[in-house]
């Protein structure tokens, strides 16, 4: 569900914004028709690049993405139509914005001759630089909440002269902001993630949103010292409000950690685990492994109709997440574990019936896809954000693993950019 490694974030956005760009162009020299943008920074942020391309081309386009890799792996099988988002703005329930000291200026901006500050930025990475950053004003395929959050905390920023960090150095303070909002809920949340623990300023910035009428559910403050470009496996301090926040997905309510990995469309997940339900087949028994579990978002509704759950994630506050929402929806058969499954399964893993896997962009590495060999599920469901990683794995599992592909069936996740879900049902015997 597109989760990223630390330190693979800039270099694997700019990567898939270069593709997305490429293929605007070639619409653009095509004739094809092309709609007004709601964003005006579309030109050089590179969260939404296919902004103008009417939305069903768009969907068009990612089915023939998931085409192409499947080819590619030598995988021949009927690739399903892509499921829409359910909403194609306003649909992401997280940000994460950096700061930087180099601002990016877009072409209007400098058309427009306006006196701009060029040494403070929060927004998105400007294309072909993991240094200047777009300054976002607005972002259409967020919330009015978060874009009042994000606004409100770049305003206390320049007030208090406070400066970026810088990776090279290691000098500066401010490094990301992560805003979410659950819409289903009302529950929101501020993450400031800084590059050492400040209480004074923790409690000046609660203060400040709260006298700009936007201060959410949960402000915390993420504490990161190193270089890495990720907010992953920072120290948090949560300095209003209770230390996590509610979602709901799927009919059941999810508290989450501040740094709990969570679906960032509320309403493509609701999709997508539409689709999982319905492949997965279960008749209430079945024993069943979910792979990559996040908070549970799959593991709790597949709980519901199955024997017993199992689930293995890397993050602790994720499986500490998935624990409590077990147990606040009444859901005694779902289990969780900490795991790096980039060292492989555990030893002895046992024996399901069902194996569901949700990994980041890379895909599963051989260790895991070995021990999905040595595990031998009669079916496997395996859930992919990048389609040249999906179908590198399917391919594996079915050249060397006894299985065979089934059914692969699009959806679409992240309106207006080059993304693209995916869920192939693999069986064996």
């Amino acid at each position: 569900m597109g989760r990223q490694r630390a330190g693979q974030r800039r270099k694997k956005r700019k990567s898939e914004v270069a593709v997305a760009q490429r293929r605007l162009k070639k619409l653009i020299a095509a004739g094809e028709p092309l709609v007004e943008p709601k964003c005006g920074y579309v030109e050089a942020c590179g969260g939404c690049t296919w902004q103008q391309v009417p939305y069903e081309r768009q969907l068009e386009l990612k089915h023939e993405l998931v085409v192409e890799a499947f080819t590619k792996e030598g995988l021949v099988t009927e690739v399903l139509p892509v499921r829409p988002s359910p909403r194609t703005f306003a649909y992401r329930n997280k940000m994460e914005f950096s700061f930087s000291r180099q601002r990016f200026l877009t072409g209007s901006e400098i058309a427009s001759g306006a006196e701009l500050r060029r040494d403070f930025a929060l927004g998105m990475f400007g294309p072909a630089t993991g240094i200047k950053v777009v300054d976002l004003a607005d972002c259409p395929i967020q919330t009015k909440l978060m874009n009042e959050l994000t606004g409100a905390t770049r305003a206390w920023a320049l007030a208090r002269e406070l400066v970026p960090f810088v990776n090279e150095t290691q000098e500066g303070f401010l490094r990301y902001l992560c805003v979410r909002h659950a819409a289903a809920t009302g529950d929101s949340l501020a993450v400031l993630v800084t590059s050492r623990r400040d209480e004074r300023l923790a409690k000046d910035y609660v203060e400040w949103l709260r006298d700009a009428g936007v201060l959410p559910t949960c402000v915390a403050n993420g504490v990161r010292a190193s270089h890495l470009p990720s907010s992953e496996g920072m120290e948090v301090f949560s300095d209003h409000g209770p230390p996590a926040y509610t979602e709901e997905l799927g009919g059941l309510e999810f508290t989450l950690a501040p740094d709990a990995f969570f679906q960032v469309n509320t309403w493509g997940a609701e999709v997508l685990l539409e689709e999982v339900l319905a492949q997965a087949e279960l008749s209430g028994s079945e024993r069943v492994l979910d792979l990559y579990c996040g908070a549970g978002s799959l593991s709790l509704p597949l709980a519901q109709r199955a024997g017993s759950v199992h689930g293995l994630e890397v993050s602790q506050p994720a499986v500490e997440s998935a624990r409590v929402n077990a147990q606040a929806n009444g859901i005694p058969n779902a289990t969780f574990a900490v795991r790096d499954l980039n060292l492989g399964l555990p030893p002895e893993p046992g024996e399901f019936d069902l194996v569901v896997t949700d990994p980041p962009r890379a895909g599963m590495n051989l260790k895991v896809l070995q021990g999905l060999v040595q595990i031998g599920a009669p079916r496997l469901l395996a859930v992919g954000c990048r389609p040249s990683s999906l179908a590198r794995n399917v391919a594996w599992l079915c050249a060397e693993g006894g299985y065979s592909l089934a059914r692969v069936q699009p959806l679409d996740l992240f309106p207006h950019g080059p993304h693209v879900e995916t869920l192939a049902t693999l069986l064996r015997g």
